[in-house]
């Protein structure tokens, strides 16, 4: 009783896979969201900014989304989104895999709850985080 459907589908998830789902939002977001940090702020680090720039674009998809850097646990993040709501994103490269393979498959009209899928799955971890193919993006 109580459970959230986010809280059981992260259980089901687990008895899936047998390893513990990072929290994420199981439905669009209702209301408006924070906006992430300023790209412009990382001019300094151009894999940086440009996965800021491109998580900015997709600020509803990020909110469903679970982060596997467990910051759920160290920071209080609610999904892969709050990594660049704050400054978490600039210091942690697996948040930026997920994000720019959000972006990709996000833009090849993948749905947030498959794209959810494929990050459980690992298939982040596949991403090509090239300066050519982030320029590319």
């Amino acid at each position: 009783m109580g459970a959230t459907l986010a809280s059981m589908a992260a259980a089901v998830a687990m008895a899936d896979t047998g390893e513990r789902i990072p929290a994420y939002h199981s439905e669009p977001p209702t209301g408006p969201l924070p906006a992430t940090k300023d790209p412009q702020q990382y001019a300094g680090k151009p894999e940086v900014q440009r996965v800021y720039e491109l998580a900015g674009k997709i600020r509803p998809v990020l909110y469903q989304l679970p982060c596997y850097c467990s910051c759920d646990k160290f920071a209080g993040h609610g999904s892969l989104l709050d990594c660049f709501v704050d400054a978490h994103g600039e210091e942690c490269s697996i948040c930026r895999h997920e994000a720019v393979f959000a972006y990709v498959q996000t833009k090849a009209g993948v749905s947030p709850k498959k794209i959810r899928e494929k990050i459980i799955a690992g298939q982040w971890k596949k991403v090509d985080m090239s300066p050519q193919a982030l320029a590319n993006l």
